[in-house]
């Protein structure tokens, strides 16, 4: 048990949503469930502009804010609509993303807070998730900031004050297993993300379908359709890979994720057995939900003690020494005061911003930036971003360099500078480093003569640095004061726009 409130108290669990191709996490205290909704929306007259409406979801009345609105992005279809239902002031309500994406533990070391003045109420992040070792980065979503100055329906689903009482309640993870719906309770899952590599199988067990590394660990990747005796499906887009946090160096592959759900612990039903069955500690019962039953696991009792060591085994045969090694380094390194925390992006070379800068990424679309006629060359226009004007600096031409390849990758870091906010558009988001003194080289190493004379002065130093495959890299780090020098504190002041 000592371990358990240890394990809980370094790590945060995050249910993570996509938006405009951005990917956001909330922490998943609160959030209740997260449906793709099957119910109409009904519209509420008069409402402030991000509402769209309320829906009933198992006779509560839900307002459903429109996070495109919110962050002032254009509509997509309804039929790219999920919601997440989160808590505010003791009352449900839900957010409207474009897709659902996973549900990940992440240790307390791997979360980096952003600061944020009084003034600074049109930003909703606040800090950001660095998974992979920075590769992966997921912005935070704090209710709070999402509904600071506005003025929300709060609709009290409980009519009657006095028979207020604890309802024990379940939140499941809900996945699909050839085309039978399954759940997990949240709690026993460390982790939910696309399918990596993975490598051979070498057991010969049917159902272990080979090897899978995050992060520096191996995991022994199980195919629960050929766990369960059902007929194996192929991996799509849509399969995923659930770690259990009970079961060490074990990986699930599972069919697709479909949402997460909240109940009331009474509502599970038994299912009965006759001891006839080598699974029958596997299930912890059915749960009726919306008119469908879903079968819910243990996962706690998923696998047998047999099956269980052999997973474990099969892992720890192939941790190679060298992995370890690195791991020993990464932790040593982590501890080395004198570290430099970057979030990174590419511009034909890789190029770092103190992370402390950094307040929003957004994805690049030109019908967003108005163009003032006049203005300097590499001056994009004006960002309209939650009713702040935003200058916008087109690195590539205030460079000298060619136009931006691939558009899709394209993107826009919002960025402040002494309490005033603007934007640089890059090629792509690399991923968070730290760098440490010890990666520090001379300048003239990497600064070579096809770089502009603009690029050059806004250099403030060089690191160099080796992935996980020991291939280097250079990163370049920004001096802003520089920067801003070039492009004038005049054209760099975030204007609040009128009511």
């Amino acid at each position: 048990m000592e371990g358990n409130t240890e394990y809980k108290s370094n790590e945060v669990l995050f249910a993570t949503f996509i938006l405009d191709e951005i990917e956001f996490g909330i922490n998943a205290n609160n959030v209740n469930e997260a449906i793709r909704p099957t119910q109409e929306i009904i519209p509420i007259p008069s409402s402030i502009d991000i509402i769209d409406g309320i829906i009933n979801l198992r006779n509560k009345v839900i307002p459903i804010i429109n996070m495109r609105k919110r962050f002032g992005l254009n509509n997509k279809p309804e039929t790219s609509r999920y919601y997440a239902i989160v808590n505010y002031k003791n009352h449900e309500i839900g957010l409207c993303f474009d897709d659902i994406c996973k549900v990940i533990r992440v240790p307390k070391d791997n979360i980096k807070d952003m600061g944020k003045s009084a003034e600074d109420n049109q930003f909703c992040s606040s800090g950001i998730i660095s998974i992979d070792n920075g590769k992966n980065l997921v912005q935070i979503l704090d209710p709070q900031l999402v509904f600071q100055n506005l003025c929300l329906p709060l609709i009290d689903n409980i009519q009657d004050k006095n028979a207020i009482k604890h309802i024990p309640m379940e939140k499941d993870i809900v996945f699909e297993l050839n085309s039978i719906t399954y759940t997990i309770s949240a709690d026993q899952i460390q982790e939910i993300m696309k399918i990596p590599k993975i490598y051979k199988r070498i057991d010969i067990e049917k159902y272990i379908k080979g090897f899978i590394a995050i992060r520096n660990e191996l995991y022994t990747l199980i195919d629960l359709d050929m766990y369960f005796n059902l007929k194996p499906q192929e991996i799509t887009e849509d399969s995923r890979v659930i770690i259990l946090k009970n079961i060490s160096s074990c990986a699930l592959l599972v069919s697709s994720i479909k949402e997460v759900i909240q109940y009331e612990s009474e509502k599970i039903l038994n299912i009965p057995m006759f001891n006839i069955s080598r699974l029958q500690d596997s299930f912890a019962g059915i749960v009726p939900l919306r008119g469908k039953d879903l079968i819910k696991l243990n996962a706690k009792k998923l696998f047998p003690e047999n099956v269980k060591k052999r997973i474990e085994s099969n892992a720890a045969i192939h941790q190679k020494e060298a992995v370890l090694e690195k791991l020993k380094t990464k932790e040593k390194f982590e501890k080395d005061e004198n570290t430099r925390v970057l979030i990174t992006f590419k511009l034909g070379e890789i190029y770092g911003i103190d992370i402390n800068k950094f307040k929003e990424i957004i994805k690049y679309t030109a019908a967003n930036i108005s163009c003032l006629p006049g203005s300097k060359d590499y001056f994009a226009g004006i960002l309209n971003l939650r009713n702040m004007t935003i200058p916008v600096v087109n690195l590539r031409k205030l460079y000298d360099l060619l136009d931006y390849e691939n558009i899709e990758e394209t993107r826009i870091i919002i960025l402040n500078y002494n309490d005033n906010l603007f934007a640089i558009i890059v090629d792509e988001i690399i991923e968070i480093i730290t760098c440490s003194n010890a990666e520090v080289v001379n300048l003239s190493t990497f600064i070579v003569s096809q770089f502009s004379e603009k690029i050059k002065n806004h250099i403030e130093a060089a690191f160099r640095l080796k992935d996980s495959n020991d291939n280097e890299k250079k990163v370049l780090m920004l001096n802003l004061d520089n920067f801003i020098e070039t492009i004038t504190l005049e054209e760099v002041t975030s204007i609040q726009v009128p009511n």
